[in-house]
């Protein structure tokens, strides 16, 4: 089991336990900040982190678990370099990261969700740690079909550039002429009040923007990518590693699924139901799960809801136990 925590520095480490005897076994190093998405391989052999700080990192666990855990611990700052693939760079936020359902032995696929409202597709070599991005596509690019709600009150979203979220993530370039802008006046000379409103204010529209929250594949390269404005995009991704790395990744099939009552509320997780490919568990920050179905002739149902679970302002996560018995939730109580 693979569980991230933030240390009083900000530093961010991953603690890999034993399920069966609940010991750690391994520490990995590497994230500034915040991690937001934890994804195995299908067989456990790899592990993709994502996080705040603009990276996503993958690493090889196959066998050396076994091989060095009398090694490492928390004074072992280079041991789990061992461990360590590469890094994929992004220019904001990073949300999610999910492996790609198709095997090959030499390299993973995966998808990423950034804050710069994009999803891009990876490859990444194991054999040279080399990470290369395929094919990127926006959360704001129209669908070719629509499941569900007619008509959004999201359809039309502003594109978020380039240098704003340089700046989001980098405020210590931000030039003198925008900082003056919220420098003190004669009019509120000695009221900070007015300063801190207005600033919070910017940041609260930027934040506001339409980007992508979570994410997952289904068995057959379905990609269902949940967003903030509650909406799922689905893109079919056909992977086809016998190729050249330019033609390696063909991203189709688009279309949408909206619901009234998950949109406008953030989507925070999205798992697949284990037995229906036309069933996935959507859960958003209105302190409710759902089992939606997509693919009725009534259109996006909803067939169950679980309360219980609050989670209404930080990015709250569920899984589901293989089998699809248990769904287990993390709460903002605690």
């Amino acid at each position: 089991m693979a569980a991230s925590c933030t240390l009083a520095n900000g530093k961010t480490i991953i603690k890999i336990f034993d399920v069966e005897d609940g010991c750690l076994q391994i520490i990995l190093r590497g994230h500034n900040d915040l991690v937001h998405d934890i994804c195995w391989s299908w067989d456990d052999r790899y592990l993709v982190t994502a996080s705040a700080d603009g990276s996503v990192r993958v690493w090889n666990m196959e066998d050396k678990e076994t091989q060095h855990t009398d090694k490492l611990n928390y004074m072992a700052v280079d041991n789990d370099r061992m461990f360590f693939i590469c890094e994929l760079y992004h220019p904001s936020y990073v949300y999610g990261a999910k492996i790609h359902p198709a095997r090959d032995d030499s390299t993973l696929f995966i998808a990423t969700a950034c804050f710069d409202q994009k999803v891009r597709i990876w490859s990444v070599n194991i054999e040279y740690g080399q990470g290369d991005c395929l094919d990127e596509v926006s959360i704001n690019q129209k669908a070719a079909m629509t499941l569900g709600t007619k008509k959004s009150i999201y359809e039309y979203e502003e594109n978020l550039e380039d240098e704003t979220l340089r700046l989001i993530m980098n405020p210590q370039d931000t030039p003198d002429d925008i900082k003056n802008q919220y420098s003190p006046t004669k009019s509120t000379a000695g009221n900070s009040t007015e300063r801190e409103k207005a600033i919070n204010k910017g940041y609260k529209n930027l934040m506001e923007k339409k980007h992508p929250n979570a994410l997952v594949f289904d068995n057959d390269g379905r990609l269902f990518v949940g967003d903030s404005h509650g909406q799922i995009n689905v893109w079919r991704v056909y992977v086809d590693p016998t190729q050249s790395t330019k033609n390696m990744v063909k991203i189709a099939d688009h279309f949408l699924i909206k619901h009234k009552e998950i949109e406008g509320d953030q989507i925070n997780e999205l798992i697949m139901h284990p037995e229906s490919k036309n069933q996935l568990y959507v859960h958003s920050r209105d302190n409710c799960i759902r089992l939606i179905d997509y693919e009725t002739s009534r259109g996006t149902r909803i067939k169950k809801r679980f309360f219980g679970s609050k989670c209404s302002n930080y990015m709250i996560q569920s899984t589901l136990s293989p089998d699809g018995q248990f769904l287990v939730s993390g709460s903002e109580t605690g």
